[in-house]
């Protein structure tokens, strides 16, 4: 059923295949723009992928000189600003974030701070609080998960408030969102397994949350079959760059369907995860994903039946009664969980992941202040995502 209104808006530009790279310097061009401040982490300069990005600056007589890499996993509020003084001293004029998630929303803040021209970036969390064109931003996603190439928010954790705090607006999009095979083929296993559970956890809460629409659906359809045909299969063949490849497609289109439709619970509990425990958000996402599917089931019991399909393939949603096809759905994604945890030790409970029974109150109460439950199919308490932690824990 159509809802009676929805809006669908995604400016960012999809650049996607065999030397996606080289198309940088031309986008920069268009824009006006000569010297990006490139924004990466250790791991990745570790591995060499910034050597393919210089590289393909470099044939296009573009300067890869200016490059901020100290981002760690939960990117706080001084490396914003840190990246932001190092934008300003090197007289930069764009940006290009190279990494994951933590990469990514640091170049979305990084961006606020220099386009809103401001020192305190406090004053714009929130919902539509920036007013500014923002400088050019160019994304390369070197995981299969986060999707924030494609997306208009960005989160930033706040060590005093001890939150992650959250900014959305249609101005935070990047220009382009850039991949290339050649950036995703030196994942390690765990790694890829957290990260695709990250986009699974998008496309399931893009297409059950209750901003959903038919263009977010379709996206979000399409992530979640990619998903199914890749994911284990990448694993068994030992990160096959096709299978790794597909599955940073599905990343992406989960991010286009979540930045309209919206994510909830799933996301407010895993916020609450990383900010209090400090677990690595994707991990957080594929723990919580069926144990908060549970909880909103009532409320969402067609949409989850529907995702049964591009989840376990045609034979099995053929078989599978009507009435039990959502409970079948949550029955395959623990199946999933499994045999993640079979194929490169995903881990199957938070207190794997390291968080302990003390810190679930705590989590509990953080999580009821998240924003995603704005949009989430069914009202959680305090006391209800207490009981979901605690059957994950």
């Amino acid at each position: 059923m159509l809802p009676d209104y929805y809006e669908f808006f995604n400016p960012v530009r999809i650049i996607s295949g065999k030397k996606a790279l080289e198309s940088i310097p031309g986008i920069l061009f268009e824009s006006g723009a000569r010297k990006p401040l490139i924004l990466t982490d250790a791991a990745i300069v570790k591995a060499k992928l910034m050597l393919k990005v210089a590289s393909a600056l470099k044939a296009g007589k573009i300067s890869s000189d200016a490059v901020f890499k100290d981002i760690l996993q939960d990117s706080s509020m001084d490396t914003v600003k840190a990246a932001k003084d190092m934008y300003i001293e090197m007289r930069c004029d764009s940006l290009i974030a190279v990494g994951g998630g933590s990469v990514i929303d640091t170049a979305k803040a990084a961006n606020i701070m220099i386009s809103e021209d401001t020192g305190d970036l406090h004053q714009f969390e929130g919902v539509d609080r920036l007013r500014s064109p923002q400088v050019p931003l160019i994304v390369v996603p070197t995981t299969v998960g986060t999707g924030s190439e494609a997306t208009c928010a960005a989160v930033i954790y706040d060590p005093e408030k001890k939150a992650k705090i959250q900014f959305v607006s249609p101005l935070i999009f990047p220009k382009a969102a850039v991949l290339d095979p050649r950036m995703t083929e030196t994942i390690p296993p765990k790694l890829l397994a957290s990260t695709a559970m990250d986009a699974l956890s998008h496309a399931v809460e893009a297409y059950s949350c209750l901003q959903k629409n038919p263009l977010s659906d379709a996206y979000a359809f399409s992530a979640v079959n990619l998903i199914r045909q890749n994911l284990v299969k990448s694993l068994e063949n030992d990160g096959e760059r096709e299978e790794v490849f597909a599955l940073a497609n599905a990343a992406l289109l989960a991010g286009l369907a979540f930045s309209n439709s919206m994510v909830g619970a799933v996301h407010a509990i895993g916020h609450a995860c990383g900010a209090v425990a400090h677990i690595p958000h994707g991990i957080a996402m594929g723990l919580l994903l069926p144990a908060v599917m549970e909880f909103n089931v009532r409320r969402a019991e067609e949409y989850y039946a529907d995702l049964l399909l591009p989840l376990a393939g045609e034979d099995i949603y053929a078989q599978t009664p009507v009435n039990v096809r959502a409970t079948r759905t949550i029955h395959e994604i623990r199946k999933l969980q499994r045999n993640l945890n079979d194929l490169c030790g995903f881990p199957l409970t938070l207190k794997d992941a390291g968080v302990t029974a003390t810190q679930v109150r705590e989590i509990a109460k953080a999580s009821i202040n998240e924003a995603a439950l704005i949009t989430n199919p069914r009202d959680m308490t305090v006391a209800d995502a207490e009981k979901i932690l605690m059957k994950v824990l």
